[in-house]
């Protein structure tokens, strides 16, 4: 009877050290858990919208240097406004039609879109380069760091556009006006 009592002492005793480890492995593992949902939640919410506006602002950058370089490549000394528009007068010399010669005004929009398109494509295709620190997801620091390299993932159109304005510039004096 002695010895039953004490192999049922025992055996309650090893019960409660494995409820008291498993317990202990649990708690871990839900404290584990907890960190790594948090850090991936933050990661989702702050870092990842911080690294999308950064890489937004860079590619909003080289979409105005392209439209910019590409007008300049494409508006050489070849095009002429006396090309596009051709102005008719009567007889009294003052203007009584002006038309615009479409071949041309399309084949400098056909320029123009080729060379905007060309130019970004080049800038996109190099990457987007993003200080370390701004995967910390902290906007102050977002601009320090080496650069880490992104490849982005380009889906780009470009749409050219002219456009005709008169503008009055004086007594019997109008502007015509062409933009792209």
């Amino acid at each position: 009877m002695i010895e039953c009592c004490k192999e049922n002492i025992w055996y309650t005793k090893k019960n409660k050290r494995n409820k008291k480890r498993k317990r202990k492995k649990f708690l871990i593992v839900t404290f584990m858990l907890l960190i790594i949902f948090s850090c991936f939640f933050y990661y989702k919410n702050v870092t990842s919208k911080l690294i999308f506006d950064i890489c937004l602002d860079s590619a909003y950058s080289y979409s105005a240097d392209s439209i910019n370089k590409g007008v300049m490549l494409s508006l050489t000394d070849s095009v002429n406004y006396n090309e596009i528009i051709k102005i008719e007068k009567n007889l009294n010399g003052d203007v009584s039609v002006m038309s615009a010669d479409s071949y041309k005004i399309n084949y400098v929009t056909h320029n123009i879109v080729k060379n905007i398109k060309l130019l970004l494509d080049d800038k996109l295709n190099r990457g987007i380069e993003i200080p370390s620190l701004a995967f910390l997801g902290i906007p102050i620091l977002s601009g320090y760091g080496s650069p880490v390299k992104f490849n982005s993932f380009n889906v780009s159109s470009v749409l050219c556009d002219f456009t005709s304005k008169f503008e009055s510039v004086g007594i019997n004096q109008t502007l015509h006006i062409i933009s792209a």
